[in-house]
């Protein structure tokens, strides 16, 4: 709990448990397909997967923000502070306007609230937009060693379709 004269964890018990469960959200659902999305080194495919995912978990916050300023009550709460900080690199290299103003539309209205507060701009300063989606950078293949034994490489979970290339 934070101070008692602070409304950031809501305002009752019931608002105080809401705000804990879009900080678990923030945290064990968001972070990890956001960083997935961003993946500069990773393969085409698992990049794809975490967008898929990405923009999945974002219509739970679409539906829940179609009639809703916040995530949590009529104010500002930790909830939408961590959920728009977990989601600003999203919204900076991954969403393009189209995806935010045709799929997201409340989510995007949500965000743009949130990060023109001046609490977020002192921290946050200006974002900035992704003009596109920016496509996964390609993977140079390793290199196979001469003295990489016969097979190496070629462990559980080598092979087509797993991501992983025997060298």
């Amino acid at each position: 709990q934070l101070r008692c004269d602070s409304t950031l964890y809501g305002q009752s018990m019931h608002e105080e448990a809401l705000v804990d469960q879009w900080l678990d959200f923030a945290r064990h659902e968001l972070e990890m397909p956001s960083a997935g999305a961003r993946a500069a080194g990773g393969s085409a495919k698992a990049v794809s997967r975490a967008r898929t995912k990405l923009v999945q978990l974002l219509m739970v916050l679409e539906a829940h923000l179609v009639s809703r300023t916040y995530l949590v009550g009529d104010r500002i709460t930790a909830a939408d502070v961590s959920t728009a900080c977990a989601l600003e690199p999203v919204f900076a290299s991954v969403l393009d306007e189209t995806t935010r103003l045709s799929t997201i539309p409340n989510t995007f209205r949500w965000y743009m609230t949130c990060v023109n507060q001046p609490e977020f701009k002192a921290v946050l300063g200006e974002v900035k937009l992704a003009a596109a989606s920016r496509a996964p950078e390609p993977v140079a293949a390793p290199k196979a060693s001469a003295s990489a034994g016969a097979g190496a490489g070629a462990g559980a979970g080598a092979g087509a379709g797993s991501g992983c290339a025997p060298v």
